[in-house]
């Protein structure tokens, strides 16, 4: 594990939305460049990422600083766009920049930690981090959180996921756990780590690519916590949909089903 590198913008008022669970997200913006653009673009960036509407949100492919990002600092973008507070991990540099995941949260962060995934060729990371330390039933305060962006290779990436969910769920010491991200994995590779690992996913549809999608390759995986909903979004920034949930800590049984389908789905 490595220090925190970055953090972003003042903790606002927190404004959970309602009693019936946090609002979650991942979303892999490809350093804001839409599908088929030749560059990035920052209004649908920012418009998008105020429209998701996370308590907690997960930002993959974020760049800092890069040229090819027109030095524009993503992370203070995510910031401002939603209102969040932001956390910042760096896979690599890159471009003049730096380049990695970030995490964002309506109630702030106790603490938050770089975690470098195994496997060769590009670096990979997962941000893992404990929410603020409001423990409302209604808020995702206290909490465990990741956000990670995977191998492209599956192998290298399933390896990556066992550890990243391993890892995460040692730092959440029995609260409610969730990994959300760009797993670069389809359900039928997810399904039995999940089953290992006992986390569920939430529901989903294709992701990308974002105008036409046909893979199911983000996701949102919970410990100690249910799906209430999910969707993906039809509004995009980048080659990928966003995956939104809903979700909130278990009963009083601590009991969560952990039995998926191929498709990473609770039956």
């Amino acid at each position: 594990m490595t220090p925190i590198v970055g953090a972003v913008g003042a903790q606002p008022e927190v404004t959970p939305s309602g009693s019936a669970g946090v609002r979650v997200a991942t979303a892999n913006i490809r350093h804001g460049r839409p599908e088929g653009a030749a560059g990035p673009d920052p209004a649908r960036l920012a418009d998008t990422l105020g429209r998701i509407g996370a308590d907690v949100l997960a930002v993959q492919e974020v760049d800092r600083r890069t040229r090819r990002a027109g030095g524009v600092d993503q992370v203070t973008a995510i910031a401002e766009a939603t209102g969040l507070e932001v956390r910042f991990a760096p896979a690599l540099e890159h471009d003049g920049g730096e380049y990695g995941v970030a995490l964002a949260s309506a109630v702030g962060f106790e603490s938050s930690e770089v975690m470098r995934l195994p496997g060769g060729g590009e670096q990979r990371v997962a941000l893992l981090a404990v929410l603020g330390s409001d423990e409302s039933e209604s808020t995702s305060g206290g909490w465990v959180v990741g956000s990670t962006h995977l191998s492209t290779d599956p192998g290298v990436a399933v390896t990556q996921l066992r550890r990243a969910l391993r890892s995460l769920d040692e730092l959440a010491a029995g609260r409610p756990a969730l990994l959300l991200g760009d797993l670069n994995l389809e359900a039928r590779a997810v399904a039995p780590v999940l089953v290992e690992a006992g986390f569920v996913a939430a529901p989903s549809g294709p992701t990308h690519p974002a105008r036409r999608p046909t893979r199911r390759i983000d996701w949102v995986l919970v410990r100690r916590a249910t799906v209430r909903s999910s969707e993906v979004l039809d509004v995009t920034c980048s080659d990928h949909r966003p995956l939104v949930a809903t979700v909130e800590r278990v009963d009083g049984s601590g009991t969560v089903r952990t039995d998926v389908d191929a498709d990473g789905r609770v039956p």
